[in-house]
């Protein structure tokens, strides 16, 4: 919500205190300028699929690309299990300090659940976002869950989540 936006009840909304934005699309003066009027910002990038547009896109070996994402055919699934990706990522996260940002949204963190091209389990995916939570957090950086769960029931993946992240993003509404 912002400005001069209603809430669900009809009520004026307040004004945000946090802005979620793009890691790549932003610098560290739009990072520093939301800072100077009091407001926290989040790095949103993706670390489940490699969007083919981004500058570090040529570094992905193409052993570790997989199916498309559905609906976005420059996004392909990474695997979340290679060494190479995680690596990769923790450089995205880098990033992400580098132009000071408070805190980073993973996009794409539960592709175990989707058709990625690899065979990756709930808990080797917990495995990947705990170590990337913890790389996040030495920097400095806190880290969120990216909606999760099932139309708001709690499910196993959000509760081995929970002890690794410090926000959560939701995108579907609950009313």
């Amino acid at each position: 919500m912002g400005t001069g936006d209603t809430s669900y009840t009809g009520a004026p909304a307040l004004a945000p205190v946090v802005y979620d934005i793009d890691g790549f699309d932003n610098s560290a003066a739009d990072v520093a300028a939301l800072h100077a009027l009091g407001l926290k910002a989040i790095c949103y990038i993706e670390v489940g699929a490699l969007e083919n547009y981004r500058s570090d896109a040529s570094q992905f070996p193409s052993n570790v690309q997989g199916h498309a994402v559905s609906g976005y055919p420059s996004e392909h699934y990474l695997d979340i299990t290679s060494p190479t990706v995680v690596s990769l990522i923790e450089a995205r996260i880098d990033l992400c300090a580098q132009k000071g940002f408070d805190g980073v949204e993973p996009d794409i963190d539960d592709s175990y659940t989707d058709s990625t091209g690899f065979n990756i389990t709930e808990a080797a995916n917990v495995s990947y976002l705990a170590t990337l939570s913890d790389y996040a957090h030495r920097l400095g950086l806190a880290w969120g869950l990216k909606n999760g769960g099932d139309g708001g029931t709690p499910t196993q993946f959000v509760a081995d989540m929970i002890p690794h992240v410090d926000f959560a993003v939701i995108e579907e509404p609950f009313y």
